[in-house]
């Protein structure tokens, strides 16, 4: 790692130090825990997949570090085409959800929104202070006034479905696509279990009694559909 002068020189406050400690914690981690995967020879099934990859599931989540891949796939590596950004949304990352829809010909494009997101908060609020990048992305939300937190992380999740249809109403109506957007509950807010994932939108339906009955759903246990 590189310091500063100033750090090398051990003049440094302790906020400064205790920044640089969770900078060394968090590599030592994440180096270790690499070395530990080669050791394992985990990644047998890459040697099929070296040359290209099939995923089946174009996947664009915020980049919240409390929502990660693993909470909806055990077995992510080929499977998962995954697009993070804040408030998992479609207008800031358009090309690469395009490249795993209709590149990639993934048959599923999981949108998935969360509890607690801070972007929504941030953009239902006054942001023009804030940095130009960080406006640029917020901007392109689009939430009615006065609308709560809560509420608009169900609005979105719901708009970023409707821009998904505009965008691939081809392969939707062809039966090549199904676009689904869900929220993922950390904090059991809606009341179906910590950490769930709840479908809210199949292909721009709404209705969970009409998504439940869905051919794409058929065969998942314990399905959650509607807050």
């Amino acid at each position: 790692l590189l310091f500063t002068n100033s750090v090398l020189a051990g003049d440094h406050s302790d906020s400064d130090k205790n920044i640089q400690d969770r900078a060394r914690d968090l590599l030592r981690n994440i180096f270790n825990d690499n070395s530990k995967h080669v050791t394992k020879n985990m990644d047998v099934e890459l040697f099929d997949i070296q040359d290209g990859q099939t995923p089946r599931a174009t996947v664009v989540s915020c980049s919240d570090s409390r929502v990660q891949s693993s909470t909806i796939d055990d077995t992510p590596v080929n499977d998962l085409f995954y697009i993070r950004n804040i408030g998992n949304q479609i207008e800031s990352a358009k090309g690469s959800v395009r490249y795993g829809v209709q590149y990639l010909h993934t048959p599923v494009l999981l949108i998935i929104g969360h509890v607690e997101c801070g972007a929504v908060k941030a953009a239902i609020g006054d942001y023009k202070k804030k940095p130009q990048d960080l406006r640029k992305e917020l901007y392109t939300f689009d939430f009615p006034d006065g609308i709560s937190g809560k509420d608009g992380v169900i609005h979105n999740i719901h708009n970023q479905v409707d821009t998904a249809m505009q965008m691939f109403d081809p392969e939707v109506k062809d039966n090549k696509l199904v676009v689904i957007g869900a929220i993922y509950d950390f904090k059991n807010e809606y009341k179906q279990g910590y950490n769930r994932l709840i479908i809210l939108n199949l292909n721009g339906e709404k209705d969970p009694k009409i998504i439940a009955k869905s051919p794409y759903l058929k065969g998942i246990k314990d399905l959650k559909v509607g807050v």
